[in-house]
């Protein structure tokens, strides 16, 4: 993800009942997709009936491949990510 993607994002773009920016971040870099396009994918799939576990497990998925690759500090901050995420939709599951 470029810092001109991040940086075009702001945290007003995003309600309480939608995913947070790094939430985005992380679906965007999972299906290797820009930020905008991320976020109507993630907005979508948090209105359907499995998209919040599908999130869940997109995140999980990336901490996994961070840890096989030995990119702690990637899966260290996937984890935190996982975490809120968990928090806001408790209807998703355990953590992993």
């Amino acid at each position: 993800m470029s810092t001109v993607q991040e940086n075009s994002m702001r945290e007003d773009d995003f309600g309480p009942g939608n995913l947070s920016v790094d939430e985005v971040l992380a679906l965007a870099e999972y299906e290797h997709a820009p930020h905008i396009g991320a976020k109507e994918l993630g907005d979508s799939l948090l209105h359907s009936s499995q998209g919040q576990w599908r999130i869940r497990r997109f995140i999980i998925d990336q901490i996994e491949v961070s840890k096989a690759r030995g990119d702690a500090a990637r899966a260290a901050r996937l984890s935190g990510i996982l975490r809120h995420f968990v928090q806001r939709f408790p209807n998703t599951g355990s953590l992993i």
